[in-house]
């Protein structure tokens, strides 16, 4: 074994255990305090509006941010759909409370009891059809 062979064995040993030592480093993790404010909110659900008269509404999740920019910015229309609301001017979309960079907002909610129906609905502009009228949802009747 020549000096250099040494030379670059003991260079070898040195960056394999510099590795090892950035590895472990890398591995141990320093709790970070996070100003919550600046954390997103969770996933706002949107009843966002369809051109579609026997469908006015689907129910969509997004962002605080894209709740924001995309659907109470963009789409609050005139009011909410109704059998009699016409085509034009559009209806808006129906968004419950949320926050967004620390404000509240609502769109076609809690100032609109059909908004706040609608969107309780699941979005949906038919009225839930209860358990009790579903043919064999209800009390056994009749003799055995």
């Amino acid at each position: 074994m020549t000096d250099n062979d040494s030379s670059r064995g003991k260079r070898r040993g040195y960056l394999i255990g510099f590795a090892a030592t950035l590895g472990v480093a890398a591995a141990i993790v320093t709790p970070v305090v996070v100003d919550s404010s600046a954390v997103p909110a969770a996933k706002v659900t949107v009843c966002h509006r369809t051109d579609s008269e026997t469908n006015p509404y689907v129910k969509i999740v997004v962002s605080a941010n894209a709740a924001y920019h995309g659907h109470y910015l963009k789409h609050q229309g005139d009011g909410v759909w109704s059998p009699t609301h016409p085509k034009k001017p559009k209806w808006g979309d129906i968004i419950a409370p949320f926050t967004y960079r620390g404000q509240s907002y609502q769109l076609n909610y809690s100032d609109n009891a059909a908004g706040k129906t609608i969107f309780d609905n699941g979005c949906s502009v038919t009225a839930p059809v209860p358990s009790s009228s579903v043919p064999g949802s209800g009390p056994a009747t009749g003799t055995a």
